[in-house]
């Protein structure tokens, strides 16, 4: 059994997947308070199915980018479960999974980072840029650049910035979220649970400032 979860935004998602990869049960919600619902919404996910948190044979993350508090917690659960049954883990970007709803080749994903920034990463014919932590003002000048004005727009980023939004916009699609239900198609790894960490994409502000003093 593979359990999967992502808690990178507040759209907190679960799936169960067999051996087979065949998915057995989803649960997903919009919630601010992970901390207190996390671990009884996994109990509860595998209470539906009849299985106990021991028959876990591999475990799913988001690992990034996304919001600091829900991506650590979950990441926290998912090392947890891991590390007391001593099995793999495998993990993906947040971007990546949310691309996942969409089948059209030209995808820009952009998850609102706060800060009056936007984590974004451009999917184009099958190939995909880095990951990019920059500001509404810089996507919207790289989306004119090249020419980006037609594709599918996906992500809180252009639900919470209105001047990204192109004409195909669609505010009130559930897919500007990930799911957890998605991550096989999406998988790195396996890693061992010590392997994998939380990837920010952001420079804190210890390390800006010493970015500052250097001349950086």
């Amino acid at each position: 059994m593979t359990l999967c979860m992502s808690g990178t935004t507040e759209f907190f998602t679960m799936a169960l997947f067999n051996e087979s990869e065949a998915l057995l049960g989803e649960m997903n919600f919009f919630t601010q308070r992970i901390q207190r619902i996390g671990l009884s919404s996994i109990e509860l996910l595998l209470e539906s199915q009849l299985i106990d948190v021991q028959k876990i044979k591999s475990v799913g993350i988001d690992t990034g980018p996304g919001a600091f508090t829900g991506l650590r917690i979950a990441l926290a659960m998912a090392k947890t479960i891991a590390y007391s049954n001593d099995c793999p883990v495998f993990e993906c970007s947040s971007l990546d999974l949310i691309r996942q709803n969409s089948a059209n080749d030209n995808v820009i994903v952009a998850i609102d980072g706060k800060q009056k920034r936007v984590y974004t990463r451009i999917y184009e014919n099958g190939k995909l840029s880095k990951i990019m932590d920059i500001s509404p003002e810089h996507l919207k000048e790289i989306t004119i650049k090249n020419r980006y004005e037609n594709f599918e727009q996906l992500g809180t980023g252009f639900v919470n910035y209105v001047e990204l939004r192109n004409r195909k916009f669609n505010e009130k699609s559930i897919f500007h979220y990930p799911f957890a239900k998605n991550m096989p198609l999406c998988f790195n790894g396996p890693y061992s649970f010590d392997e994998v960490s939380a990837k920010y994409y952001r420079k804190t502000q210890a390390e800006e400032k010493k970015d500052e003093n250097s001349g950086n």
